[in-house]
């Protein structure tokens, strides 16, 4: 609950930054900098799936946290390996 409760004052301060970017730009005349700030919270979407994306991808990758796992895949590619090589099967 405690997580909830800091993600969602975190993005409350977001958007009142936001806002008060907008505001402060559409006062003083800067249209074309308040206009690109309109898609902001859209870029700031689409970064964070990005780097949520990438961050699972490596860790699939990796596979730093299952070293028991890690080490049993291993020993099935060897013993993948061996089998189509007493077979002489091509393999990549």
């Amino acid at each position: 609950m405690k997580l909830i409760i800091k993600d969602i004052i975190k993005i409350c301060l977001f958007l009142l930054c936001w806002i008060l970017v907008k505001d402060f730009c559409s006062k003083n005349h800067y249209n074309k900098l308040s206009e690109a700030f309109n898609y902001v919270p859209i870029h700031l979407i689409i970064t964070i799936g990005y780097f949520a994306g990438i961050s699972v991808c490596m860790n699939v990758i990796n596979i730093k946290n299952c070293g028991k796992e890690y080490l049993e895949l291993i020993e099935d590619i060897d013993e993948a390996r061996k089998y189509y090589e007493s077979k002489n099967i091509n393999y990549n």
